[in-house]
């Protein structure tokens, strides 16, 4: 998957973490994400600031999207950073309030790559793949 879908997707989902209610199943998951940006960004000071106004205003987009810009720089200099990114993502894409953040932000990119993706409310009869 693509090192900047990875990074929006992870930004994505510590804003959905910081919007929702603390001590809810997935804040434990955002909470060890949250520690591990801020001990990987120990010493930049744009990607602390960029993690803070995260935390403080989770809904603002452009925040959103600048944590994004700070992960995926990071993900690029360190594979174990960015393998514990990936893995982050698709355990938070197995709950389904994860799943749908990680939905929308596929849906932002144009000529992403999707697949799998399904949402199905009501079938009567078959259904074929």
């Amino acid at each position: 998957m693509d090192i900047a879908l990875l990074a929006s997707a992870a930004a994505a989902l510590v804003a959905q973490g910081f919007l929702s209610e603390a001590g809810a199943s997935t804040w434990v998951s955002v909470e060890r994400m949250v520690a591990s940006l801020r001990a990987r960004f120990t010493g930049e000071s744009s990607a602390q600031a960029a993690l803070e106004r995260v935390q403080a205003q989770p809904e603002d987009e452009t925040s959103v999207d600048q944590l994004a810009i700070h992960v995926a720089r990071a993900m690029k200099s360190d594979t174990h950073f960015a393998d514990a990114v990936k893995e982050f993502v698709e355990s938070e894409g197995q709950d389904p309030r994860g799943s749908q953040v990680i939905s929308r932000v596929y849906n932002d990119y144009r000529n992403a790559q999707i697949g799998k993706v399904v949402n199905v409310e009501t079938v009567h009869g078959d259904m074929n793949f």
